[in-house]
């Protein structure tokens, strides 16, 4: 009889280890099917001895130890993946379970018995190479740019008889991608998703793993764990996109499992975006970088970049959407047939309100954040996009009672009446969540406003998945919201979503914005991009903010005065690490206040046993984020 020690599998999984009797021989690695509780979840096996010579440890577990329920697979994942899952554990400050459970689909998970890895024989084994590891090769260049690097790459893997990876943020990026594959490479393109049914999925992954030829494999990063051992080449496009961060613990970015996974692979990594992260930036110019790395900080565009004052328009009744440069070149385009893209950043009517009397914001009741006006079929409503709870537009102000409520900021709606008004005769497009239900639609509507001379497209950055032809004209209707954002990143982000809109234009750009000074607007007008990093990477530094260190983000719920103080004795037991204990921004989730604890450590300082050790040992209500997205 055997003693079976377990990581069990599952999201919210805390315990490490856990013990099961078998009388099977069962090797380290396997993936078994255990009893916990009331329900069975898939289990990795960590260490199996003999019942007899742990029968004093047995007596201690405060537990009674049950039997398995069956062996799903003897054979998995690969031995470099188990090795990058041990390692990312401690990262992310998680169990081996909960790692696992990131990394590799939960219906994968189930039916891994049938998809266990056929053992090779010696001389066919790919033998693992000596590290010839150069870093990450980035890569800074428009959409096209970027694809015809990767089709490159992707023929070189195949010609070496060696297959690819193209890691990606969303389905959409996925389904984008594979449609612009053409002959010799769509033939062997792979694509792994969730929106794939389960019966595809299963299909897409055996032909994945068992094709004798090489092959693409397109997905996001959960399916990075596919295990396939020709894999030479590793690419991560769209790499500022935030959606490569998990939403439930341990808080993975893909970003960094890739890197590693190639690493240990000795794989070629390849990062691509239109505007790189500050992050890859940094390593480029410390020398950290593969040495056929392609930035591209002067972003060539044939069309002139106008910044708009909108301050001019600030006493104007009613209020000013649209400038008069703006409509100008609007009318001149739609004369000679030519088509707009118009870019409003936020949905609904505007971006928050305010109460004429008192000046109080006015927050949702859930969670705090702020409400949007916004035009709900044929009435209007108070929206807010945290928690998607609605409220009536005849309420009264909260904190006074008054009536007299103003919606302030421009978002979609708002700019979509402006161009009926302005422009009735002209055909406009919609393009944001509400309108798009699905890539099919998504992909007609971009197909019927290119079809339609002298129209308008008017969408949000769901624009960018379907919208890839140039335009005529292009207008950033306002994006000054954005930089009320509680992000440090924000100006990477709004300098990545301008710069898309700037390659759609063939002619003209017009920015209208009330802070017209801002440097980022000059990064704009003259597609140089150098003094950009360059105040960014001083700005961080000062700062302390990544690259320079990793940020530990500790998140507590609960009545503020109790958390506070929570969280400021925390900050006692992770000294000599800096930390600071303050209220969130969304002050609170699910009714309960919100607070937050941030650890800055140097990089060379993350993982260390002694903080790591204190942070496993919070109680599951403590949230700890590594690398978190944002910091309020």
């Amino acid at each position: 009889m055997n003693l079976l020690r377990v990581a069990p599998i599952g999201r919210g999984m805390f315990k490490e280890d856990l013990h099961y009797f078998t009388s099977e021989d069962i090797p380290l690695g396997a993936i078994v099917s255990v009893p916990v509780r009331s329900k069975t979840i898939s289990a990795l096996v960590l260490e199996v001895t003999d019942v007899s010579d742990e029968k004093t440890a047995i007596k201690s577990y405060p537990y009674a130890i049950k039997k398995i329920d069956s062996i799903k697979s003897k054979d998995f994942l690969l031995p470099e993946f188990m090795e990058l899952a041990h390692e990312l554990k401690n990262y992310y400050v998680g169990t081996l379970g909960s790692t696992i459970s990131q990394l590799v689909p939960d219906y994968i998970l189930d039916k891994s018995g049938s998809l266990a890895v056929k053992k090779k024989e010696a001389k066919d084994r790919t033998e693992r190479k000596p590290s010839r590891w150069e870093g990450p090769l980035a890569l800074q260049g428009t959409d096209e740019e970027r694809l015809s690097f990767y089709k490159s790459r992707i023929r070189e893997g195949f010609a070496r008889r060696m297959s690819v990876f193209l890691c990606l943020p969303t389905i959409r990026d996925i389904e984008r991608f594979v449609e612009q594959l053409e002959r010799g490479i769509s033939e062997y393109t792979i694509p792994l998703h969730g929106k794939l049914s389960k019966k595809e999925l299963l299909a897409n992954w055996k032909q994945a793993q068992e094709s004798k030829h090489p092959v693409l494999i397109v997905g996001t990063g959960q399916y990075l764990s596919i295990p396939r051992e020709d894999i030479g080449t590793i690419l991560v496009d769209k790499e500022s996109s935030p959606a490569y961060k998990t939403l439930s613990r341990p808080y993975i970015d893909y970003r960094h499992v890739a890197e590693r996974y190639a690493q240990k692979k000795n794989a070629m990594f390849v990062v691509g975006d239109v505007v790189l992260r500050t992050e890859t930036v940094y390593k480029k110019e410390a020398g950290k970088c593969h040495p056929s790395s392609k930035i591209n900080y002067h972003v060539l565009s044939r069309a002139r970049t106008h910044v708009v004052d909108m301050k001019e328009y600030k006493d104007k009744k009613p209020f000013v959407v649209l400038s008069n440069e703006a409509k100008e070149e609007i009318q001149k385009t739609l004369e000679k047939q030519g088509n707009v893209f118009v870019f409003s950043h936020r949905k609904g009517l505007s971006t928050s309100t305010v109460c004429d009397d008192c000046g109080t914001t006015q927050l949702c009741q859930e969670c705090h954040s702020p409400l949007v006006l916004y035009k709900k079929e044929d009435e209007t409503v108070y929206a807010c996009h945290k928690c998607s709870a609605y409220y009536a537009s005849d309420r009264l102000c909260s904190s006074c009672g008054g009536w007299r409520l103003t919606a302030l900021g421009i978002g979609i709606n708002k700019v979509e009446d402006a161009l009926k008004k302005q422009f009735p005769k002209t055909k406009i497009f919609i393009i944001d969540s509400d309108t798009i239900t699905s890539h099919k639609k998504g992909k007609e509507i971009v197909e019927k406003f290119l079809k339609t001379p002298g129209s308008i497209c008017l969408g949000t950055e769901m624009a960018f998945f379907y919208l890839h032809q140039p335009v005529d004209t292009a207008i950033v209707a306002s994006i000054d919201s954005f930089f009320s954002l509680p992000d440090f990143r924000v100006k990477e982000r709004a300098l990545n979503i301008l710069m898309r809109v700037k390659t759609l234009a063939k002619n003209h750009l017009y920015l209208q914005t009330r802070n017209n000074q801002w440097p980022l607007f000059e990064y704009v007008r003259s597609g140089n991009l150098v003094n950009f990093y360059r105040d960014e990477i001083e700005e961080r530094n000062t700062l302390k903010y990544p690259p320079i260190s990793t940020l530990i983000k500790v998140t507590l719920l609960g009545e503020y005065e109790v958390i506070l103080q929570t969280l400021k004795e925390l900050r006692r037991h992770v000294r000599p690490a800096h930390a600071h204990a303050y209220p969130a921004f969304t002050k609170k989730v699910r009714g309960k206040d919100q607070a937050h604890l941030l650890i800055k450590l140097k990089k060379e300082e993350w993982p260390n046993e002694v903080l790591l050790k204190k942070l496993k040992s919070l109680p599951p209500e403590f949230r700890v984020m590594v690398d978190p997205g944002d910091l309020l």
